[in-house]
């Protein structure tokens, strides 16, 4: 039986990933990581923390932690998700949108985020003896390359790079990495989320309670939850 590190953000797709994990492995075999990485809005952390104790309860300190890798970014000028770049406004629009007329990531790329967190999960999951990482990585993350951090050929010389860095112990698992947003969030009703879990997960860019529902993420989120019959705040 595998042994997961996750990188959980307390979003929409990490949650489905992690009760996805747990209910096939249990929950005694998967240890959540949560990343301050700079971003200007706590939400996601909160709706984490919310989780990790109903899933964990007293011992949520043995399988959740929570990492600060904030000053690697400290040099970013453009990305809109950073508190140091308050002046830039997170756009609003799909990433099809986004993208018209420009080449290259779209403004809420963290440079190169997943490959720096994915390392550190590879070292805590190597100390740990637990021989996979999880990223809940999937089809819309890679539209108009939006996310260049994201993609199919990332996942895959990221796993290489682990795989060989471990001497084979650790392994990457991407297992939203082919699906849509509507079939994420199918992978978590199928794992036991309900209406009330769904809930406290957020996705907003704008840091919105509930969403504002005009940023990328809301966009696909609010989408995603009506493909499945759950209610839309």
């Amino acid at each position: 039986m595998h042994k997961y590190v996750v990188l959980y953000s307390g979003g929409l797709d990490s949650t489905c990933m992690l009760y996805k994990l747990i209910k096939e492995v249990g929950s005694e075999n998967v240890v959540a990581i949560n990343v301050f990485y700079g971003q200007k809005h706590p939400i996601e952390r909160e709706c984490a923390r919310y989780h990790a104790k109903k899933i964990w309860g007293i011992e949520m300190e043995d399988h959740y932690m929570e990492a600060d890798l904030s000053q690697v970014f400290q040099w970013d000028k453009t990305c809109s998700l950073l508190a140091h770049n308050s002046e830039v406004e997170v756009a609003e629009g799909t990433y099809e949108e986004q993208q018209e007329g420009h080449d290259g990531p779209v403004a809420t790329y963290v440079p190169f985020r997943n490959g720096l967190m994915l390392s550190y999960a590879t070292a805590i999951a190597y100390q740990l003896g637990f021989d996979r990482v999880a990223l809940a990585i999937h089809k819309g993350d890679t539209v108009a390359a939006a996310y260049p951090d994201c993609t199919k050929a990332f996942a895959s010389y990221m796993c290489q790079s682990i795989q060989e860095g471990t001497g084979l112990k650790v392994s990457l698992s991407t297992p939203f990495v082919g699906l849509t947003k509507g079939e994420v969030v199918a992978e978590g009703k199928q794992a036991g989320m309900d209406a009330e879990l769904f809930r406290h997960t957020h996705s907003c860019y704008k840091g919105v309670k509930g969403g504002c529902g005009k940023c990328a993420t809301c966009l696909e989120r609010n989408e995603a939850l009506r493909q499945n019959g759950i209610e839309v705040e």
